[in-house]
């Protein structure tokens, strides 16, 4: 049975998707709608299935944010900074930061040694960045703006002679391989705290 708030805050998701949604189209601007749709489908698929891929309330809101993130593009955040850092560094650290909680919590129900499942996970991180890359780049190649499918595109690059969409993809792959290391980092440290919790029980028993 799903928690009573998780129907709440999926909604409240689902909202704002729809009311980006309407935005474009009132603004007869179709950037952003694809990805919008992409974050409804997942949502959506990720609300169905809670259970069945072993999902808590935490990470389901997690990833939700970093769609919501990416979705505030359609407002100009990415080219805004927080505390520093880009909007689009934040949004791709986050969104791998929480889909490696996630496989972590899916393969939680597997018979998987913690040493697979942490080769399992930053596999699979890699490739799910990678896939989101490749979306990017058909995207340019089929949009007259080249700002593609996802509605984002290169802002430039700091290195005068290296072309802004090298840039720009790797720039995303590193605070992707970033956040999928911080994931597992913090799975580390939960793993060896309930450890600890368990021998320190056994030894007051």
């Amino acid at each position: 049975m799903r928690p009573k708030e998780l129907k709440f805050i999926y909604a409240g998701f689902l909202v704002f998707f729809f009311f980006i949604i309407i935005y474009s189209l009132q603004k007869g601007d179709g950037h952003y709608i694809f990805g919008t749709v992409k974050f409804i489908i997942f949502a959506t698929l990720f609300y169905r299935l809670f259970n069945r891929i072993n999902m808590n309330v935490l990470i389901f809101t997690g990833l939700g944010i970093a769609m919501v993130l990416h979705s505030m593009g359609r407002f100009g955040f990415f080219n805004i900074t927080v505390a520093g850092l880009p909007w689009d560094v934040l949004t791709h650290f986050i969104s791998s930061f929480f889909t490696t909680l996630a496989l972590f919590k899916f393969l939680e129900k597997n018979n998987i040694s913690y040493g697979r499942q942490v080769f399992i996970v930053m596999m699979s991180g890699i490739g799910i960045a990678t896939t989101g890359e490749f979306l990017e780049f058909f995207g340019a190649i089929r949009t007259p703006d080249g700002q593609g499918l996802l509605g984002t595109e290169a802002k430039g690059s700091p290195v005068e002679w290296l072309s802004p969409d090298y840039w720009d993809t790797m720039k995303d792959l590193v605070m992707n391989t970033l956040g999928i290391l911080t994931g597992i980092t913090s799975r580390h440290i939960y793993e060896k705290s309930i450890k600890r919790r368990k021998s320190q029980e056994e030894r007051y028993r």
